[in-house]
């Protein structure tokens, strides 16, 4: 199957190199592999074009090649009514540790009981599989067209794939690592794809060109390190809960992309779909944060804002749900505006769906105050009201 798909692309591929040699008076190098032209021989040095080396060793590409293959290629996934998928690997799919950073004996002995957590004496690492991974893998192949993309080397993306998919039947050569990208951010253009029928999963921003497409997934430790010692079910012998972790949300959230995307006749750019669909779950909900940590405040802000919400800085009449840490300082006001502490925003933010706000209720301290209420202003103060708001709220959306 593989063979055949990879043939197929071949073939495209080279029917567009044909049509751009025929249409241009002098050769402008469509198709290079290491750094001589394929077609004229001329050596275009190593930085040319856009490297496609994941997909064969060496081949790279004109911008202008580029660009009509990735159309070509998603023209063909459209029809088959499949999208393109990037998948983050580490800390998205699975958790790996070399055997330094991981414990004792007896958490040697617990890992044998375990059916997917892989140690691998010749990489050195203990590899747990995110729960439900092999779940999530075969329903999104039948949706999507997937590719794998980590910042890792070549040769653990290659490992990690290995144990992802051991019959190759969701990735073939769609592998890309930092060793095919040349940047120290993740991009869309080495993928054989465009940006209007691609999602990305991952659990980092770090797609400055194509925050558009993301989907980001909650990290996933099992193991606890010196930087993440707070993280990791390994040591409560627990873990990410299979009905409703990360990556059963996230199918959740790509299946309603998926058929969103298909059904609508209009629209055909999924960065469209994605943007409508964000701001649908937290629409009407005017936060106002109060955490003490100003940078935690403004990263609460953010998410809320790109869910849907409208962010306020000042404390005013319109807000309908007042952020705090549990037992931090409170407000309290006199009217029905929901307390809840930053977890409420956060699983909006992660799993794409409103929840019900007694599940993150806290109840504000009357110390906080100093005896202080803060009072709704009266209805006579309605202009000076839209005025303050005018200036001081921020009502700027992200979606």
């Amino acid at each position: 199957m593989s063979t055949h798909i990879c043939k197929s692309k071949t073939s495209r591929l080279m029917t567009i190199i044909d049509d751009i040699l025929k249409s241009q008076l002098q050769c402008l190098h469509p198709l290079v592999i290491g750094q001589e032209c394929k077609h004229c021989g001329h050596n275009v040095g190593q930085n040319y074009g856009l490297s496609f080396e994941y997909i064969r060793r060496g081949l790279r590409l004109s911008h202008e090649a580029a660009t009509r293959w990735k159309e070509s290629c998603t023209k063909h996934v459209l029809k088959q009514k499949k999208l393109h998928l990037v998948l983050d690997i580490d800390h998205t799919l699975l958790h790996a540790v070399y055997f330094d950073k991981t414990t004792n004996h007896e958490d040697m002995e617990y890992f044998k009981i375990l059916d997917d957590l892989i140690v691998s004496e010749k990489s050195g690492r203990i590899v747990k599989l995110r729960p439900f991974v092999r779940t999530f893998l075969k329903e999104a192949s039948s949706l999507f067209k997937m590719y794998l993309y980590t910042m890792g080397s070549r040769r653990h993306a290659r490992a990690m794939a290995k144990l992802l998919d051991p019959d190759h039947r969701y990735f073939a050569k769609r592998i890309i690592s930092r060793d095919d990208n040349p940047n120290s951010f993740k991009t869309l253009d080495i993928v054989a794809c465009q940006e209007r029928a691609a999602i990305i999963v991952d659990d980092t921003r770090i797609w400055p060109k194509d925050e558009e497409n993301l989907v980001q997934i909650q990290k996933y430790f099992y193991f606890a390190d010196n930087l993440n010692s707070d993280h990791g079910y390994l040591k409560t012998r627990t873990d990410e809960s299979q009905t409703y972790g990360g990556l059963m949300r996230t199918l959740t959230v790509l299946k309603d992309l998926h058929a969103r995307f298909f059904k609508s006749v209009e629209c055909r750019d999924i960065r469209q779909t994605l943007k409508l669909r964000r701001r649908l779950i937290l629409e009407g909900c005017v936060v106002y944060v109060v955490v003490g940590d100003t940078a935690k405040a403004n990263r609460l802000y953010e998410m809320a804002m790109k869910r849907g919400a409208t962010c306020c800085k000042i404390l005013n009449s319109f807000v309908t749900h007042v952020v705090s840490n549990e037992g931090g300082p409170a407000l309290q006001l006199e009217k029905n505006v929901h307390f809840v502490n930053p977890g409420w925003i956060e699983a909006a933010y992660f799993s794409w769906e409103r929840h019900t706000e007694e599940n993150f209720h806290i109840t504000p301290s009357p110390e906080s105050t100093s005896g202080k209420r803060a009072s709704i202003l009266w209805p006579g103060c309605a202009l000076i009201l839209l005025f303050t708001t005018f200036l001081l709220c921020t009502c700027k959306r992200t979606y």
